[in-house]
């Protein structure tokens, strides 16, 4: 296995993560900057170019840049002086555009120094080191929202149904919700959308809407406990059925795709009895039919000249919708306006 040299290294204590053992700070051998590794849970692409070229340029210029955070699975190493040559599997935890901007300034002058300092916890697992890189990254606009949320997959039941559900093929936007650092060919809305929007639709239940990528979360998780994490997905794939059948998600890009409209969409049918049978969404045939005749295009035009009228965007969107579908003037109070299922395609 690929060993990687710490150079001035020395151990230290550190408590911020729970780890008893003490931590390496050193400066990493910049021949062994090729065997550091990244896993499943780094940002795949999306960096940069304007924040990469100002590395590089800091490196070129012999500039300090941030220390990287490493994890190494195991513990052993050999200790030379101040020398530790690291023996187990290395993994970035925080810091891979700082290495990235490394080895291309390194590739630019091969006869560069570069003093990339580091801070090594030892015994990491890959569960551990995400949870870390969650927690590092959470306040950090630069690490997409999307991203935050999808490395909380193997621990909240909430994450695990907005990320599970884009892989089913009952969900229209099957493969088409993307949860890198950026969208690529092929992806409609990114992760946090999905989420703010699953948070919009189970608002009754305690879920929000807006808000950092782990107040949405939170959110999500409370109207988890009450719908099931199943329920959850259940409820997105029938809310972008109603959707898809309404304005056709499939084709050319539609311009109910908007995250705005979406959002509004769901807290109105969160708002109201009449589309919910317990924990279920449902879409009564009456309220499905006039849903049809809604164009968004125009509605979104409407949007648009009123807010020359400093009105908010969303509540002229939600009064929009209300009145189209002939619902009672929304109150705290739920409206108990419950229809009887219907054994058609849209009850």
């Amino acid at each position: 296995m690929p060993e990687v040299t710490i150079l001035n290294g020395a151990l230290e204590n550190d408590e911020d993560f729970g780890f008893d053992e003490k931590i390496l700070r050193g400066t990493i051998d910049q021949t062994c900057f090729k065997n550091l590794n990244t896993d499943w849970y780094q940002r795949v692409g999306g960096f940069s170019d304007h924040e990469i070229r100002e590395l590089i340029d800091l490196c070129l210029a012999k500039k300090k840049v941030e220390d990287i955070c490493i994890g190494m699975r195991g513990e052993r190493y050999k200790v030379d002086g101040t020398s530790y040559t690291l023996l187990d599997k290395l993994y970035i935890i925080n810091g891979v555009q700082r290495w990235t901007a490394a080895k291309l300034a390194l590739m630019t002058r091969p006869d560069l120094i570069i003093r990339l300092g580091c801070k090594i916890y030892f015994n990491t697992t890959a569960a551990k080191e995400n949870e870390m890189f969650c927690a590092m990254n959470s306040t950090q606009q630069r690490i997409a929202p999307s991203v935050l949320i999808r490395n909380k997959y193997q621990t909240s039941p909430a994450a695990a149904a907005v990320y599970d559900v884009c892989a089913n093929k009952k969900f229209v936007l099957f493969q088409r919700v993307g949860w890198n650092q950026k969208l690529i060919q092929g992806e409609d809305i990114n992760g946090m959308s999905l989420a703010k929007i699953a948070g919009a639709l189970h608002t009754r239940f305690g879920s929000v809407p807006s808000g950092r990528a782990y107040d949405v979360l939170a959110g999500l998780e409370k109207a988890c406990e009450k719908t099931t994490q199943e329920g959850m997905k259940t409820n997105i794939i029938e809310f972008f059925r109603i959707v898809n059948d309404c304005w056709n998600l499939t084709g050319k890009r539609s311009p109910a795709l908007n995250q705005d409209f979406l959002i509004v969409l769901g807290k109105l049918l969160a708002s109201y009895d009449c589309f919910w049978d317990a924990e279920s969404l449902f879409m009564p045939d009456k309220y499905m039919k006039k849903l049809m005749k809604i164009d968004v295009e125009t509605i979104q035009e409407s949007i648009r000249t009123l807010k020359k009228s400093n009105i908010n965007k969303k509540d002229a969107f939600f009064e929009m919708l209300r009145q189209k579908l002939g619902l009672d003037p929304f109150s705290k109070r739920r409206v108990p306006d419950r229809d009887v299922k219907s054994t058609g395609k849209h009850a």
